[in-house]
């Protein structure tokens, strides 16, 4: 079981290759997506460090990306 944080940019590409590699090897894949938890540390992390921010710029694409993820996995 996993949890993937459905506020980064990044969790489409993630789940779609997580449920291919599941897949492919044969195992069932536990997934609990997160909507949204790190979001103010990620975002002050990234600042702090100079590099671009991980997160969705909007609350509607953060809603956006666990939509699409939910709908891949199901």
């Amino acid at each position: 079981m996993n949890g993937y944080q459905c506020y980064t940019k990044r969790m489409t590409q993630v789940i779609q290759h997580e449920v291919a590699c599941s897949k492919a090897l044969g195992y069932n894949l536990g997934i609990k997506l997160i909507r949204g938890a790190y979001m103010n540390e990620e975002r002050a992390l990234a600042e702090q460090h100079g590099y671009e921010s991980p997160i969705w710029d909007s609350i509607e694409e953060t809603h956006q990306c666990f939509d699409d993820c939910l709908s891949h996995v199901i």
